[in-house]
C-alpha cells in the first residue's frame, strides 16, 4: 500500500509543480518525476505479479482506491494543463511565421531600402 501513496505522493508533485508555472526548471523537474512515476508504477506492477494479482491488496482496497482517484484527479489536471501550454506554444508558433513571412515578404532583416517591392493584388 504504500507504493501506491509514493505513487500518489509523485503525481501531486508533478502537478504543484506544473501549477508553479512554465520555466526550463519546471519542464527539467516534471521530467524527473515522471521518470519517477513510471518507476513506481513498475515497482507496483512487479509485486502485484509477483503476488499472482490482487489477492494482497483487497485487503487494502479502500486505502488503495482512495490513492488511485487522487492519482488520477492530478494526471487529469495536470494533462489539462499541459494541454493549455501546448495551445499557447500553437499560438505563438503561428505568430512567429507571420512575422516571418511578412518580413521576408519586405526584403529580409537585412533589407536597408525604405521601399517595398512586395505588391499585394487579387488576381
Amino acid at each position: 500500500m504504500t507504493a501506491y501513496a509514493e505513487l500518489d505522493a509523485v503525481a501531486t508533485m508533478q502537478l504543484n509543480t506544473g501549477m508553479l508555472g512554465r520555466s526550463e526548471e519546471s519542464l527539467d523537474r516534471l521530467d524527473e518525476l515522471n521518470r519517477s512515476f513510471e518507476e513506481k508504477q513498475e515497482m507496483i506492477n512487479q509485486l502485484i505479479a509477483i503476488n499472482h494479482g490482487y489477492d494482497v491488496v483487497k485487503t487494502y482496497r479502500t486505502a488503495i482506491l482512495a490513492h488511485l482517484l487522487s492519482i488520477q484527479q492530478s494526471r487529469q489536471k495536470l494533462e489539462e494543463l499541459l494541454q493549455e501550454w501546448r495551445v499557447d506554444d500553437g499560438a505563438a508558433m503561428r505568430q512567429v511565421k507571420a512575422s516571418q513571412t511578412t518580413v521576408r515578404s519586405y526584403g529580409g532583416v537585412n533589407y536597408s531600402d525604405a521601399i517595398s517591392y512586395y505588391i499585394d493584388e487579387k488576381k
